[in-house]
C-alpha cells in the first residue's frame, strides 16, 4: 500500500510529457475502501492499509509540491444483488486509490504528441531496470530534467509508461504514423523490461541528427536506445536469442476493437 501509493501520482506521468510547467500542478484523489458489514478482526487491517496509503501519497505529493485541492474517501462501496441462481449475492470493491492531477501550460500549440514518425530514434528516458523502491525526489528531479530538455526541441514526441509498460507504449507510438520498429540487440532489454510499468520512465523520439545531442543530456544509466521507426508496421524484438515479430495491424484491432 505504501509503495503503491508513493507511485500513484507517477500514473499521472502523462501529464508532465505534455510540457506543463512542473511545479504549477494540482491533484485530487478519492479513497474507495469498502468495510460495510465487516467486523471488527476485518476492518482494522483495512483501515491500517488506508493510513498507509494516505502516508505514502502524502509524501509524494510533498516530494512534488503537487497540493491535493480536493478528494473525497467512499467507505461503503458495494453492490447487493441476486444471481439467475436466486444466490444473494455482495460484491465490495477492492481497496483503490484513485488519483487525478491537473497542470498550468504555458503554451498548448508546444504539446508534445506520443506518436513517433519513420525515420526518427526511439529512445527511453529513465532506469533501464524494474525497481522496487520508489524515490519520489528522484523522480520529480528526473522529470524537471525532462522538461529542461524538452525547451532545447530536441524530444519530437512522448509517451508514458504508465499502462503496459514499454511493449505496450511502443506499440502505441507508431499506430498512427503506420511506423515499425526493429529493436537493437545492444538496448539490452529482457522479456520483463517490456512489460515493467516503473515510475519515471519515457519512451522518445529525436531526430537522427539530434541523436549527440540527447546522448549529452543524459548518461548511459538513464537513457537507452531503442532503434529507429521504419515503414514495416512491424515491431521485431530480439533478446536472449530469440526473435519475435509483432504485426502492428493485429495489435490496432484489438486496441480499437471492443471486448
Amino acid at each position: 500500500c505504501l509503495q503503491s501509493s508513493r507511485a500513484s501520482r507517477d500514473s499521472a506521468r502523462r501529464l508532465d510529457l505534455r510540457d506543463p510547467i512542473i511545479n504549477r500542478s494540482a491533484g485530487w484523489h478519492k479513497c474507495q475502501w469498502s468495510r460495510s458489514g465487516r467486523s471488527v478482526e476485518k476492518t482494522r487491517p483495512a483501515l491500517a492499509e488506508l493510513v498507509r496509503t494516505c502516508k505514502g501519497l502524502a509524501e509524494t505529493v510533498l516530494a512534488y509540491e503537487m497540493p491535493l485541492v480536493s478528494g473525497k474517501d467512499s467507505m461503503k462501496n458495494d453492490f447487493k444483488g441476486q444471481l439467475p441462481s436466486g444466490e444473494r449475492v455482495k460484491i465490495s470493491v477492492l481497496p483503490t486509490l484513485l488519483v487525478t492531477a491537473i497542470a498550468y501550460h504555458p503554451d498548448v500549440k508546444r504539446a508534445l504528441k506520443p506518436h513517433a514518425k519513420p525515420g526518427h530514434l526511439l529512445f527511453v528516458v529513465g532506469p533501464a531496470t524494474n525497481s522496487k523502491s520508489f524515490s519520489a525526489v528522484k523522480t520529480r528531479q528526473r522529470y524537471q530534467k525532462f522538461y529542461t530538455v524538452f525547451q532545447s526541441g530536441v524530444f519530437q514526441s512522448a509517451h508514458d509508461l504508465s499502462e503496459g509498460g514499454l511493449l505496450f507504449a511502443a506499440c502505441e507510438s507508431l499506430l498512427l504514423n503506420h511506423g515499425g520498429l526493429k529493436l537493437e540487440a545492444s538496448a539490452g532489454f529482457d522479456s520483463d523490461s517490456w512489460f515493467q510499468e516503473s515510475p519515471g520512465r519515457i519512451l522518445v523520439s529525436v531526430k537522427p541528427e539530434d541523436e549527440q545531442k540527447i546522448l549529452s543530456f543524459f548518461d548511459s544509466t538513464e537513457l537507452k536506445r531503442l532503434g529507429e521507426v521504419n515503414t514495416s508496421g512491424k515491431l521485431e524484438l530480439h533478446f536472449e536469442g530469440k526473435q519475435e515479430t509483432l504485426a502492428l495491424s493485429e495489435f490496432a484491432a484489438q486496441f480499437r476493437g471492443a471486448l
